[in-house]
């Protein structure tokens, strides 16, 4: 796999098109009162739900497509999803590149016959790239890392559309977690959607 360039995965215009876009989609919210709730229990001002994407299938297409610009550049011959948000263009971005993925969950389910947090597989000793909109402290990466590495998968790369920069340096730090995660953040909410 490719190193990471140090530009988001965007261009500017590709930026400008992916927010109207998004935005046009209904899976972009804004609010200067900085008032939409995180899982993580803090709030935000700007929130990207790409897991809505669901029931506009020309939303689907149009993210599947976003994220094949990464997959491409990094050389990745597997990718994993960490759901939900994810899960709805995991499939056409699957199809569209030619790329086996599984699924990593980080919360198992239980009473499950096949095992409760992975769907798929990959190839021992393979390194692969995980994917999902946004990150904040990273605490929901750390399972389904943790998970990749049990399964003999070498996970080097987080590949999201906005990294919040709440605490994921330290939280990855803390678990010896080495991924590194794609935009490279420069000033708060840099990533590859820009917010401004």
């Amino acid at each position: 796999m490719r190193n990471i360039p140090d530009s988001p995965w965007l261009t500017p215009a590709e930026q400008e098109e992916a927010r109207e876009r998004l935005l046009e989609y209904g899976l972009l919210k804004c609010s200067n009162k900085r008032d939409l709730p995180l899982k993580s229990g803090g709030a935000t001002d700007i929130y990207v739900n790409l897991r809505d994407a669901q029931n506009r299938p020309k939303a689907i297409k149009f993210i599947a497509d976003l994220f094949e610009n990464p997959l491409r550049r990094l050389g990745c011959t597997r990718f994993a999803e960490v759901p939900d948000s994810v899960s709805c263009f995991a499939g056409p971005l699957s199809v569209q590149t030619n790329l086996p993925y599984p699924t990593i969950r980080e919360n198992p389910k239980e009473g499950r016959v096949a095992k409760s947090s992975v769907i798929g597989s990959g190839n021992y000793g393979e390194t692969i790239v995980m994917l999902d909109d946004v990150i904040t402290d990273g605490e929901s990466k750390i399972a389904p890392y943790r998970e990749c590495l049990n399964m003999g998968l070498r996970p080097e790369t987080l590949v999201v559309l906005v990294d919040r920069q709440q605490g994921r340096r330290k939280n990855f730090a803390a678990e010896h977690m080495r991924m590194s995660v794609w935009p490279r953040p420069g000033k708060p909410w840099n990533g590859a959607l820009t917010i401004s």
